[in-house]
């Protein structure tokens, strides 16, 4: 690669003197020889990780990594996996790039979660060699993959055994909680219960530890442990709060409710023993 000329002198004898003609020296006009022009491509996603219905940026970058100036380049990028994604708007800037040796282009799209599943990306960058006309092609590159799920979704459960009880004695109080939906549910916590009835009680727990995250389809049992204090039948309820790990929209169970706990006085045994009278 670099510049070349050429340069001659052109020589001859007069004829009729026979003295000697020359002319030149003579120099073409420089060429500037290159090397063909090559392209490289990358992909990146702004996201690991979107909810259905989320948006996600798509960013390819193009570079003339050879000599020569490739016009016309382009991009497209190409979805494949078990999830899908709808195209939202781009590419900006719009329309193919022509790059000169050394010159990058960046293009961005967004692109909107449709359905569930893993998604990645394939993109080859393409253009036409500036001197030659031949099709210049870059490898093929992929973006990590991005996982497209359903919102997180809470439910729970309260449960309380065994049942029975009398006043003094300890029981179990479990609370359930399952996050239906696919998305992680990050914080998620129980407010402190609320006792409504005639009974008294008194607890301590939870173990494990609340709060605590859920990954998307799975639950946990956390555990109290209770003490009846006063007879009676009594209802304890809370409310399983959490955030979306995708969306940071602020999750919800509803109010969850015990089935009824009983409590009672222990038995206590009286007797009399009379005798017959005039015995």
């Amino acid at each position: 690669a670099g510049l070349v000329w050429f340069t001659t002198t052109v020589a001859g004898t007069d004829q009729v003197s026979g003295s000697p003609v020359t002319l030149g020296p003579l120099s073409s006009p420089a060429v500037l020889l290159q090397a063909p022009g090559a392209l490289w491509a990358s992909v990146w996603v702004s996201h690991s990780s979107r909810n259905v219905g989320q948006d996600f940026m798509l960013v390819v970058t193009a570079s003339n990594t050879g000599g020569a100036r490739v016009d016309g380049v382009s991009a497209p990028p190409f979805p494949a996996g078990t999830g899908t994604a709808v195209l939202s708007a781009g590419p900006w800037p719009a329309g193919p790039a022509s790059l000169s040796a050394g010159e990058s282009v960046t293009w961005t799209w967004t692109w909107t979660a449709a359905s569930a599943g893993l998604l990645d990306f394939t993109v080859t960058a393409a253009g036409i060699d500036s001197n030659s006309g031949a099709v210049t092609a870059s490898a093929p590159a992929a973006s990590a993959p991005v996982l497209l799920t359903l919102p997180s979704a809470l439910s729970a459960a309260l449960n309380a055994f065994p049942m029975p009880r009398n006043t003094g004695q300890s029981f179990l109080v479990t609370l359930t909680v399952t996050n239906d939906g696919g998305a992680p549910a990050v914080g998620v916590d129980a407010a402190p219960f609320a006792v409504d009835g005639t009974g008294g009680l008194a607890g301590s727990g939870p173990e494990p530890f609340l709060p605590a995250d859920l990954p998307g389809g799975t639950g946990a049992t956390f555990t109290w442990t209770f003490t009846g204090s006063l007879a009676g039948v009594s209802w304890l309820t809370t409310t399983v709060t959490g955030v979306d790990a995708n969306s940071g929209t602020a999750l919800s169970s509803g109010p969850v409710v015990s089935p009824p706990i009983t409590v009672e006085l222990p038995a206590a045994l009286s007797a009399l023993i009379a005798a017959p009278s005039g015995a």
